[in-house]
C-alpha cells in the first residue's frame, strides 16, 4: 500500500515539473524574450580623466569630439586613436608650455636635431642647479659636466653621423615620440607635493615608436627639476633602454643603402657566387696568416692535398627595409656530396649568422633586436687593422674576432687581392682566419684544427652590383 502511494507521489511531481516548463516556455515566447545577438557591440564610451577645474574645458586633443553625442563611442577618438605625437619637432606643442612633459619631448626633439644648442634651454648652469637642488656649487658643477657629457654620447646615437652614412632627413621620419609618463610630483627636497606645486619629477619616461614596426623604445629621464624661472630642466643624464642600444649597434638608424652591393664589404645580391678550391696539409707546412705571397709562403712541393672545392651562391635576399635576410646554397664539386645551405642577417653595421629561430622570426623587428644583442656578428662595418669585437658587435679588447695589425696582399687562384684584412676567431677546436677583400668578399680561409690546416682559396666569383 505504501509503495503504491509513493509511486503516485513521484508521478505527480514529474507531471508538475513538465507543466511548469511548458508554462515558462509559453511566457518567454509571449513576451518576446530573446538573447541579444552575440556580435552586437556594447556602446561603452571611453573614460576621460582630467584634473581640470569644474567648468573649465581641458586642453586635450579630441575633447570636443569626445563630448559630441553623435560620435560613435566605440570609434572615439578617430583622429587621436593612439597616444602617438605628430612629430618630434611639433610634439612639444601638444603640451602646455613650461610643463615637465613639454621639456621631455623638447629634449628628444633636440637630440634628433643633432644641434647641441637646441639642448641649452633644458640644461642647468652650475649656479642654477646649486640653487634649485639645494646643493654645493662644486657638486653642482660636476653634475652639470656629467649631464653634458652624457647627452653628447646619447645624441650621437640619434643620428650624429657622417652625411655619407646618415639617413636623409635624420631620424625624425623613423622614430616617433609617444607617451610621456611622469613620476609623482615632489618638492626639491624630495617631499610629496601637489602637481601645481611640483618642483621635481623622478623616474620619468618617454616611449618612442619605430614607425612601421612593432617596436617601442624607452628613454629614461631620471630627474627633472624646476628652476627659479619656472623652467623644467635636466637634473640627471637621460638614458636609453638596451633595445635601442641593439638598434643602434646594428646600424638600423643609418642609410639602408649601406647594405647595397656597391657599399658593402661583402656584396650580397641574388645570383652572386664565390667558388673555392679546398686543400689540407700537415702542420707547419702552410702559410702563416699575414702575407701568403711573402716570405712565409709555403715552399714548392709542399705536402698539401687537394679536396676539390665548393661554391657559395646567394639564392635570395629578402628586404625588411631596416635589414635584409640572405639565403645561400653551398654546392660541392664532388657531386656525391649533398648541397647545404645557410642564412645571413644583414644590417648596415653587421652581418650575423641567422639560425632557424632567426629565419622563423625574420619579420619581427622586436625579436630580432633582442636576439642580435646576444649574438657575435660574423662581420662589422668599417673594420680597421688591430680592431676586435665581441657579443652584440661591441668593440673591445676582450673579443672573439680580431683583425690583424696590418693589411696584406693575398694570392689565390682567382688572382692577387691587395689590402686584405685577416680576421681571426678562436674556437673550441682551433683557430679560423678569414681573408677579407672589401668589395669582393672572403678570398681565402684557413682553419687550424689539431694536426691539420684546412684551406679554402677563391677560384672564381661573380658579383652583381
Amino acid at each position: 500500500m505504501n509503495s503504491a502511494a509513493g509511486g503516485a507521489t513521484a508521478l505527480s511531481r514529474a507531471v508538475f515539473r513538465a507543466l511548469a516548463c511548458c508554462l515558462l516556455a509559453a511566457l518567454v515566447t509571449a513576451t518576446g524574450c530573446r538573447q541579444s545577438p552575440p556580435n552586437t557591440p556594447v556602446p561603452l564610451r571611453a573614460i576621460l580623466y582630467t584634473e581640470a577645474p569644474e567648468g573649465v574645458a581641458p586642453n586635450i586633443p579630441g575633447y570636443e569630439e569626445w563630448l559630441d553625442p553623435a560620435i560613435d563611442p566605440i570609434e572615439w577618438p578617430s583622429e587621436f586613436r593612439t597616444t602617438a605625437l605628430p612629430s618630434s619637432s611639433d610634439a612639444a606643442r601638444l603640451y602646455e608650455p613650461d610643463t615637465a612633459e613639454a621639456a621631455v619631448v623638447g629634449v628628444f626633439a633636440a637630440m634628433l636635431s643633432s644641434d647641441p644648442s637646441a639642448l641649452e634651454p633644458y640644461l642647468f648652469s652650475p649656479g642654477e642647479l646649486a640653487r634649485a637642488a639645494r646643493m654645493g656649487i662644486e657638486a653642482a658643477g660636476a653634475r652639470c659636466t656629467e649631464i653634458r657629457e652624457g647627452l653628447q654620447v646619447l645624441t650621437q646615437s640619434f643620428g650624429s653621423q657622417a652625411p655619407s652614412i646618415a639617413r636623409e632627413g635624420g631620424l625624425s621620419d623613423l622614430l616617433q615620440p609617444m607617451q610621456v609618463t611622469l613620476g609623482a610630483p615632489q618638492l626639491a627636497t624630495g617631499g610629496r607635493a601637489d602637481r601645481r606645486d611640483a618642483e621635481m619629477h623622478s623616474n620619468n619616461t618617454l616611449a618612442v615608436h619605430v614607425i612601421g614596426s612593432n617596436v617601442n623604445f624607452t628613454i629614461y629621464f631620471p630627474r627633472l627639476l624646476l628652476d627659479s624661472q619656472g623652467q623644467w630642466r635636466l637634473a640627471s643624464v637621460p638614458t636609453m633602454d638596451r633595445r635601442y642600444a641593439s638598434f643602434h649597434r646594428l646600424g638600423l638608424d643609418l642609410k639602408p643603402d649601406l647594405m647595397d652591393p656597391d657599399h658593402a664589404a661583402i656584396p650580397i645580391s641574388a645570383g652572386n657566387y664565390w667558388h673555392y678550391s679546398t686543400r689540407s696539409e700537415a702542420p707547419n707546412t702552410g702559410p702563416v696568416p699575414g702575407d701568403p705571397t711573402g716570405p712565409d709562403a709555403p715552399p714548392t712541393g709542399d705536402t698539401s692535398v687537394a679536396h676539390g672545392g665548393y661554391r657559395d651562391t646567394v639564392v635570395s635576399v629578402d628586404d625588411y627595409q631596416l635589414y635584409r635576410v640572405a639565403r645561400f646554397r653551398r654546392s660541392f664539386d664532388d657531386e656525391a656530396e649533398a648541397d647545404t645551405g645557410y642564412t645571413w642577417l644583414i644590417t648596415p653595421n653587421q652581418i650575423l649568422s641567422c639560425n632557424a629561430a632567426c629565419r622563423a622570426r625574420a619579420d619581427n623587428l622586436e625579436w630580432i633586436l633582442d636576439w642580435a644583442r646576444t649574438r657575435v656578428p660574423l662581420l662589422v662595418r668599417d673594420l680597421v687593422p688591430g680592431e676586435s669585437w665581441r657579443t652584440g658587435g661591441r668593440r673591445s679588447g676582450d673579443a672573439i674576432y680580431r683583425v690583424a695589425g696590418e693589411r696584406s696582399n693575398v694570392q689565390a687562384p682567382a688572382g692577387i687581392f691587395p689590402g686584405v684584412l685577416a680576421i681571426t676567431r678562436s674556437h673550441n677546436r682551433g683557430i679560423e682566419t678569414r681573408y677579407l677583400a672589401t668589395g669582393i668578399g672572403v678570398v681565402a680561409r684557413t682553419n687550424r684544427r689539431g694536426g691539420t690546416i684546412e684551406h679554402a682559396e677563391l677560384r672564381s666569383y661573380r658579383i652583381f652590383r
